[in-house]
């Protein structure tokens, strides 16, 4: 579980930094900040190992979603920096069937949160917005392309535009 993860590396990264303090560094480790000596032994990316950490700062109301699986951790890791009374106010939003927030809701109330304009109304605000749709990409490799056109004599962007033209007519 997230929630486990989070509080084991962040033991694991207390327990090295008390450990350097009173024992000095190891020869191998002069030099690497200590999420990265936790991130070496974990197997995992330091930046990962900072965002797990971060998740132990959010309230076990919205935890428990983590965990379930229903909030993704990017979105949890945003939420992980806004006011735990306002986190409160998330999770009963999320209780009270309102859709899960993606990572860019999350990141506006993180952002609202920090200038002290985040409230109830504005959380639910933004968690009932249409969440919006990316833009849709289409993905043609060289050997499908190969059919219709002689690579040497086009280039991508003369390539797409041969086919929007034809799309056209």
């Amino acid at each position: 579980l997230a929630s486990e993860r989070a509080k084991a590396l962040k033991m694991q990264l207390d327990a090295i930094k008390r450990q350097g303090a009173r024992n000095g560094v190891a020869k191998g480790d002069i030099g690497k900040r200590s999420v990265e000596l936790v991130a070496e032994r974990n197997g995992m990316n330091y930046k990962n190992v900072q965002r797990y950490i971060a998740l132990n700062n959010v309230v076990p109301e919205l935890m428990k979603f983590v965990d379930e699986g229903k909030v993704k951790f990017i979105p949890a890791f945003e939420m992980s920096y806004i006011k735990p009374k306002n986190q409160q106010y998330i999770a009963m939003s999320i209780e009270g069937e309102a859709p899960v927030p993606s990572g860019d809701q999350a990141n506006r109330m993180r952002e609202l949160d920090q200038k002290g304009r985040l409230n109830i109304d504005t959380i639910d605000g933004i968690m009932l917005e249409e969440k919006k749709k990316g833009d849709i990409q289409v993905i043609l490799n060289s050997q499908e392309l190969g059919k219709y056109f002689f690579f040497a004599d086009k280039t991508p962007t003369e390539m797409k535009e041969v086919i929007l033209k034809a799309l056209d007519e």
